[in-house]
């Protein structure tokens, strides 16, 4: 249970802003990645922001277990992606259809398997708030617990207030299967960057991933989820977008 994050830059600006060649390509992306997915895609502009060097398109599209997410920058020339998914993914596909779809000119990227996170520890070093786009917190439950689709709703709905985010859109909350469901996934856009939530029903265990480009002081942001969600977590913490204002 891989998930990828690829921070690309000195891309086109142009491909960046379109959202209709955003639409096409995430289908592109998806099926020649071999990933299963549970909805169409979904996109979101954003362009009255703060900072004018920050408006894009937030796109996502959920899939079994987990979702493909992009965040363009068309005035920084560089977008954000990120897949995790239920299931084998292949990186260096996934770098070739991008750089076919999206070329970039230099990229970061970093791996991570959502199964074997060993406590808190930074991935690709520590978090830079005068470098970085933003922390990306991956969380993943110890024990079993009780929610359900109106929780994770709920739990998506309210956390961007609390993290200090903007939201720009509300939770979209479905299940993997219409008659059948094993897994409930859910995720809200908040401005240019995500959440999401993973709940697998036999197992009862959750993801959960909070990308921000608020940088949260990471001990009390980790006991205010624990407590959310009821149990002790495991959590991997990674930098995005290093030295995405250069």
């Amino acid at each position: 249970m891989l998930h990828i994050m690829v921070d690309a830059y000195q891309a086109n600006a142009g491909d960046l802003a379109d959202l209709k060649m955003v639409y096409e390509k995430i289908h592109k992306i998806t099926n020649y990645v071999q990933v299963q997915t549970i909805m169409p895609p979904m996109l979101i502009p954003y362009y009255y922001g703060r900072i004018k060097e920050d408006d894009g398109i937030s796109a996502f599209v959920l899939l079994k277990g987990g979702h493909f997410t992009i965040h363009t920058f068309p005035e920084r020339e560089c977008y954000f992606v990120d897949i995790l998914y239920d299931g084998f993914i292949k990186e260096d596909r996934l770098l070739e259809v991008l750089a076919a779809e999206f070329p970039f000119g230099s990229k970061i990227v970093n791996v991570v398997d959502r199964r074997f996170a060993t406590a808190f520890q930074p991935v690709g070093g520590c978090i830079d708030e005068f470098e970085d786009f933003g922390p990306h917190y991956m969380i993943k439950t110890l024990k079993p617990i009780d929610f359900d689709m109106g929780k994770i709703y709920r739990f998506l709905d309210q956390l961007p207030c609390r993290i200090n985010m903007d939201p720009i859109s509300r939770p979209v909350v479905i299940t993997d299967h219409v008659t059948q469901p094993t897994i409930y996934s859910g995720l809200t856009v908040i401005a240019q960057s995500h959440i999401a939530f993973h709940y697998y029903l036999e197992t009862k265990m959750a993801y959960v991933d909070v990308f921000s480009c608020s940088f949260i002081n990471c001990a009390n942001f980790i006991k205010e989820i624990e407590q959310e969600l009821g149990v002790a977590c495991e959590v991997v913490l990674v930098g995005r977008g290093s030295k995405h204002v250069k």
